[in-house]
């Protein structure tokens, strides 16, 4: 408390000049922010608004580059079960060794204690908590309970969910086989990526495989529940954890393209499908 409230004063006293992808590392401008909404901020995250802490943190580590007057905020937040604020600092935790002790005895109990308040509405941390009990970071590898978070984030609608799960539920790991279930998330997984991209050779190549073992009735039963996913997708009663075909992060043309060519893609998978079958 004693350091946010020098910072405070800090704050009123002095005029104020977000594996692929890293959410600690990503460097972004154009963050500044009046004094006054800046004191405004402080006030209530001083009064334990963990979205307005977690906006400070935002701002001292992105825009002003101040490592040692983030982290008190990103606590703040944290404390606050802000769901954001408690996945990043557990990312800190457990692969940059931060302070953990005020949380509990060890980083792995601190981490997971983090991870699991913060998967009950953040989908990236329902993964990271359930790839953490798939490597064994909290002592023996648990299948069971990283099969139950990869289920949670799937059923949020995060892509690497659908991605893990859909393997978990085909080979039985930590839970009984359902093939059934697995060519579902394993579809899904393959409607919003353009078919030429690396990531999305690799899913078409996993469907096909997850789903094979299928009958012609079940595959249309998955067909059906898939496409009235992708129809609240599109009239936008889902939303998804990643814009599809990156859409927004790449030139419009390209996701148009990538968007049709699924299209394609999933319209000629089918009729081999139903030509293939007796």
């Amino acid at each position: 408390m004693k350091v946010l409230t020098v910072i405070l004063a800090l704050f009123v006293l002095t005029s104020c000049h977000r594996s692929g992808e890293d959410d600690i590392a990503r460097h972004s401008h154009g963050m500044d922010r009046s004094r006054e909404d800046l004191n405004r901020l402080v006030r209530l995250a001083l009064e334990g608004d963990g979205d307005a802490a977690y906006q400070l943190y935002i701002y001292e580590s992105l825009e002003r580059h101040d490592e040692k007057a983030s982290i008190p905020w990103l606590r703040k937040a944290a404390a606050a079960r802000n769901a954001e604020a408690q996945r990043i600092l557990a990312r800190l935790i457990r692969s940059y060794g931060y302070e953990h002790a005020e949380l509990a005895p060890t980083p792995q109990e601190a981490v997971r204690l983090l991870l699991s308040d913060a998967c009950r509405n953040q989908s990236n941390a329902c993964c990271e908590i359930a790839l953490a009990f798939e490597e064994g970071y909290f002592g023996a590898p648990d299948s069971v309970a990283a099969r139950r978070y990869f289920l949670k984030g799937a059923q949020m609608n995060d892509a690497m969910c659908w991605n893990k799960l859909a393997v978990y539920l085909y080979e039985g790991k930590g839970g009984p086989p359902d093939t059934v279930g697995a060519c579902y998330w394993a579809s899904l997984d393959t409607q919003f990526v353009d078919p030429r991209s690396v990531a999305g050779t690799e899913l078409w190549t996993a469907r096909e495989r997850l789903c094979s073992p299928l009958s012609p009735s079940a595959i249309q039963a998955v067909w059906a529940q898939v496409d009235a996913f992708v129809d609240g997708v599109n009239t936008g009663r889902v939303q998804l954890d990643t814009p599809p075909f990156l859409a927004g992060s790449i030139d419009p043309k390209l996701a148009d393209e990538g968007r049709t060519l699924a299209r394609k893609r999933e319209a000629a998978y089918r009729a081999s499908v139903r030509a293939s079958s007796p």
